[in-house]
C-alpha cells in the first residue's frame, strides 16, 4: 500500500540586525571638572565674555539640562571667538544629528575638516551621516579617509564592513570586520557583525565562533544570542541551539517567536513533549501565530493525536486561508481517520491554492 505524503514545515523565524557604531560627539570627552552650576558659569561669563572655555562648559551645561537652543547659541558664539575650536563644532554636529538635521550636521563636520583636514573623527562622523542618508558611496569614501588618517580606527572598519555587507560584498565585509576585531578584541559589535557576515557567506563554524566571542563580552546581547541560536539550528546542532534559545527566553519571556523557535529546536532534537510545551507557550503569548498552530498540528499528527492535529490545522487555516500545506496535512489526517471524502476535499482545496502542488496531486489520487 502506498503511503500518503505529509508536509513538514519546521521553519525558524530569523531576525537579522547589523550594528553600526554610533556617532562620536567630540574628539575627546570633556567634563566640567569644577562642577560649576549654570548660574556660576553665567556669572563667570559676565566677567570674561570672550572666554571660549567658559562658554564651552556653559554650552555643555545647557545641553545636559535640556536647554538645546541656549547650547547651540553658546557653541556658535565660541566659533565667533575661535573658529578653530573643534569641540564646539563636534557638539553642534551632535545636536543637529539628534534633531534629525543631517544636512546641517554634515556641513558642520565639513567645517571641522576645513580647520583640520586630518581629523579622523570628523571623517568618521561624515561616514555615519552619509550612511544615514543612504549616500553609500560618500559614506565609504569618508570612512576610507578616516582610515587613511588613522589606520587603527576600528569603528570605521566596523561600519565600513557593514556597508559592504549590505552591498553584498561579503569578502570585503569580512576583511574589514576581521581587522576591526583584531584591533579591538573587546569590541562586541564587530564580533556580532562578523558572525552575521560569516553566516551569510556560508561559514557557520566561523560564525558560531565570532558570535560566541561577542557573547563572552556581552552575555545578554539578544541579537548575538538570536543569530547564534539560528546558526546552530541551521547546522543541526539542536541541543546547543536549545541552550541559546533558552537564554533568550529567560531575557525575553514574552516573545512568542522565541518560544516558537525553541519549540522547533526541541522537535528537531527529538524532544516532542518539550516542543509541544514551547509551541503552546508561543500561542498563549500570540494566539494567532500561524506557524505555531501549523507545526503543532504536524507534531500532533506525528504522535497520532489526530483530533488535536485537525484542530490545529483548522486554526491555521482560519488565520491563513491560503495555507496549502495545512490543507494537505488536514487531508492526510482525515484519510487516517477513515474520512476519504473530507480528505479529497482538503487536497482539492490545496490544489486550488497551489495548482502545481505535487503532494496534493499524489494524495488525491488515492
Amino acid at each position: 500500500m502506498r503511503k500518503l505524503v505529509h508536509v513538514l514545515f519546521f521553519t525558524i523565524i530569523t531576525i537579522l540586525v547589523v550594528n553600526h557604531v554610533n556617532f562620536v560627539s567630540a574628539t575627546e570627552e570633556v567634563k566640567n571638572d569644577l562642577g560649576k552650576s549654570i548660574e556660576e558659569l553665567e556669572n563667570a561669563l559676565e566677567q570674561e565674555p570672550s572666554n571660549a572655555d567658559v562658554r564651552y562648559y556653559l554650552g555643555l551645561a545647557y545641553y545636559d539640562n535640556g536647554m538645546v537652543p541656549e547650547a547651540i547659541d553658546e557653541f556658535n558664539k565660541i566659533l565667533e571667538l575661535d573658529e578653530n575650536y573643534t569641540n564646539a563644532y563636534f557638539h553642534l554636529g551632535a545636536i543637529f544629528t539628534n534633531q534629525g538635521d543631517i544636512d546641517n550636521a554634515i556641513d558642520i563636520f565639513k567645517k571641522v575638516l576645513q580647520v583640520d583636514e586630518t581629523n579622523a573623527m570628523a571623517e568618521y562622523n561624515l561616514g555615519f551621516l552619509y550612511n544615514n542618508k543612504d549616500q553609500i558611496d560618500d559614506a565609504i569614501a569618508a570612512y576610507e579617509r578616516a582610515l587613511a588618517i588613522k589606520p587603527d580606527h576600528y569603528q570605521s572598519l566596523n561600519n565600513l564592513g557593514i556597508i559592504y555587507y549590505k552591498k553584498g560584498l561579503l569578502d570585503n565585509a569580512i576583511s574589514q570586520l576581521e581587522k576591526s576585531t583584531s584591533l579591538a578584541p573587546d569590541f562586541a559589535e564587530a564580533y556580532y557583525n562578523l558572525g552575521v557576515a560569516y553566516r551569510k557567506k556560508g561559514m557557520p563554524d566561523e560564525a558560531i565562533s565570532a558570535l560566541n566571542k561577542a557573547l563572552e563580552i556581552n552575555p545578554e546581547d539578544l541579537q548575538a544570542l538570536n543569530i547564534l541560536a539560528i546558526t546552530l539550528h541551521e547546522k543541526g546542532k539542536f541541543e546547543d541551539a536549545i541552550f541559546a534559545y533558552e537564554n533568550i527566553a529567560a531575557i525575553t519571556p514574552k516573545d512568542a517567536n522565541v518560544r516558537y523557535n525553541l519549540g522547533i529546536a526541541y522537535y528537531k532534537a527529538g524532544m516532542k513533549k518539550e516542543a509541544i510545551s514551547q509551541l503552546l507557550k508561543a500561542l498563549k503569548l500570540e494566539p494567532n501565530h500561524t506557524k505555531a498552530h501549523y507545526n503543532l498540528g504536524v507534531i500532533y499528527m506525528k504522535k497520532n493525536k489526530l483530533s488535536k492535529s485537525i484542530e490545529e490545522f483548522k486554526k491555521t487555516l482560519k488565520i491563513e486561508p491560503g495555507h496549502a500545506e495545512a490543507y494537505v496535512n488536514l487531508g492526510v489526517v482525515y484519510y487516517r481517520q477513515g474520512l476519504p471524502e473530507e480528505a479529497i476535499t482538503a487536497y482539492n482545496r490545496a490544489l486550488e491554492i497551489k495548482p502545481d502542488y505535487a503532494e496534493a496531486y499524489y494524495n488525491a489520487s488515492f
